[in-house]
C-alpha cells in the first residue's frame, strides 16, 4: 500500500524520502536499495544506474501481490518524480524562507525591496527587481552625488540608486564622492569636479545617470559645462566665460529611459517600454495580467526579456522557455523546438518582443504563451528623434510614479 508512504501529503509524492518509502513498503526493497533508487533519481543519474534498480522494484512488488502492470504503474509514477524533488529538511527551509519573505514584502515593501535589489541574485536581473518595486507603488529616485549611499538605500517611502550602479564609475571616484561630501554638500558642477578631481568620461556617465540633478536640473546643460570644463583644462573661470548665459532645457522622459538604460542597465523614471510605445499600440496586445482570462486562444503580447532557458527535448531538438515582463507583471513564453527553430535566433537582446501565441493555463496562476511567432520591435531612427522631441509620455493609468 502507498498509504503508509504518502499520507501525510493526500497521495502526492513531494519529497525524495517519499520514494524510500513507497520502494519499501511497495516492493519490499532495503532501505539501503531504495536509496540506490532515491540516489539514481537525481539530474546527474546515467540510465544504467537509474535502470539498475528495475528489476528488483518489479520482482518485488509482483511478489507482494501486485500485477506486473500495477508495478510498472508506479515505477512510471515514480520515474516522473525525476529531477522535481527535494529532501524534507531542504523543502521545509525554503518554506521558512518563503513564509518570512512574503511577510517582509507585505509589511516592509521598501525596505524589503530595497534589501533585495541590494542582494540581487537568481533567475531575474536587477532592473526586474525595480520594475516589481515600480508595480508596488513605491517611488524610484536616481542616483545623487549629495544623497545616495554606495548601494541602493531607503528614503522615506522611495528607494534611492546608490553611485555603485552608475556605468564605470570607480570605487576610487566613489570613495572621494564621499570623503568630500562629508565636508559639506557639492554646490555646482565645478565644485563637484573641482573637489573630486573625476575624469571626463566618469563625470559624464553620472551626469546622464541623473545623478547631478540636485546641483542643475538640466541635463544637456550639465553635459554641455562638463565638455567646456574639461576642454579648457580644467580652468574655472575660463569654462565660465565660454560658456556664457547658456540655458537647456532638461532632456525629456524618453531621453532619460534611454540615458538611465545606458547608465545604470535599468530605468528609473519610467519602463523602458514606454519607448516602444508607437511600435506597439496599434496590434491588440493584451495586457500580461490578463493572458488566463485567454485560455485556448491566441494572443499578442509585449514584453521585456528578462530571463531564458534552453533545454534538449527527447528527440535531440532545442527548445527555449522565455520569461518576460511588461508594466503589469512577468509572463512564461514556451518556444517548441519548431518555433525555436524559426525565431531562436531573434533572441539575443532584453527585446523587447512581440508574442503571438496560445494560451495554455493547466492550473490557476500557471499561465502561459506558447509561441507561434516571434518579433524582435526596433525603433528606426526617425521613430527615435520623433519621440526624443515629444514633451513627456502619456500616463498609464497611475502605474507609475
Amino acid at each position: 500500500s502507498l498509504a503508509p508512504a504518502l499520507d501525510d501529503t493526500y497521495g502526492v509524492i513531494i519529497y525524495q524520502e517519499q520514494v524510500l518509502r513507497v520502494a519499501h513498503f511497495v516492493a519490499g526493497l532495503s532501505l539501503s536499495q531504495a536509496d540506490s533508487l532515491r540516489r539514481g533519481m537525481t539530474k546527474s543519474r546515467t540510465k544504467k544506474e537509474f535502470m539498475s534498480i528495475y528489476k528488483d522494484f518489479i520482482d518485488g512488488a509482483c511478489a507482494r501481490g501486485l500485477t506486473r502492470e500495477q508495478a510498472e504503474t508506479i515505477w512510471k509514477f515514480l520515474s516522473q518524480f525525476v529531477g522535481y524533488g527535494f529532501n524534507k529538511a531542504h523543502s521545509a527551509t525554503y518554506g521558512t524562507i518563503a513564509y518570512q519573505t512574503a511577510f517582509l514584502k507585505y509589511y516592509f515593501p521598501v525596505e524589503y525591496m530595497c534589501a533585495v535589489l541590494n542582494n540581487h541574485g537568481g533567475f531575474y536581473s536587477k532592473m526586474a527587481y525595480i520594475e516589481e518595486s515600480r508595480r508596488m507603488g513605491i517611488i524610484l529616485l536616481p542616483p545623487d552625488i549629495n544623497f545616495s549611499e554606495k548601494q541602493f538605500t531607503c528614503a522615506g517611502q522611495a528607494i534611492r540608486t546608490g553611485l555603485d550602479a552608475v556605468f564605470e564609475l570607480s570605487v576610487t571616484s566613489i570613495r572621494k564622492i564621499f570623503k568630500e561630501k562629508k565636508l559639506r554638500v557639492f554646490s555646482s558642477l565645478y565644485d563637484f569636479l573641482s573637489r573630486t578631481g573625476m575624469g571626463e568620461k566618469e563625470a559624464t556617465n553620472l551626469i546622464k545617470a541623473g545623478a547631478l540633478q540636485s546641483v542643475h536640473p538640466s541635463v544637456p546643460q550639465l553635459l554641455i559645462l562638463n565638455k567646456v570644463y574639461f576642454k579648457n583644462n580644467r580652468k574655472i573661470n575660463v569654462a565660465e566665460y565660454v560658456a556664457g548665459d547658456i540655458d537647456l532645457p532638461p532632456y525629456n522622459d524618453y531621453q532619460k529611459i534611454l540615458n538611465e538604460m545606458e547608465m545604470l542597465d535599468f530605468a528609473i523614471t519610467a519602463h523602458p517600454l514606454t519607448l516602444f510605445e508607437s511600435c506597439t499600440n496599434d496590434r491588440q496586445i493584451i495586457p500580461s495580467a490578463q493572458i488566463e482570462t485567454y485560455k485556448n486562444q491566441s494572443v499578442k503580447v509585449c514584453g521585456w526579456l528578462v530571463t531564458s532557458r534552453r533545454v534538449r527535448t527527447n528527440k535531440n531538438q532545442y527548445m527555449k522557455f522565455l520569461t518576460l515582463e511588461d508594466r503589469f507583471g512577468l509572463f512564461e513564453v514556451v518556444l517548441f523546438s519548431e518555433a525555436y527553430i524559426q525565431y531562436g535566433h531573434l533572441i539575443r537582446t532584453h527585446g523587447p518582443y512581440l508574442i503571438t501565441g496560445k494560451v495554455q493555463s493547466r492550473l490557476p496562476g500557471e499561465a502561459n504563451l506558447i509561441a507561434e511567432k516571434v518579433e524582435l520591435i526596433q525603433l528606426e531612427k526617425k521613430e527615435l528623434e520623433t519621440i526624443l522631441q515629444k514633451k513627456t509620455p502619456p500616463s498609464w493609468d497611475g502605474v507609475y510614479v
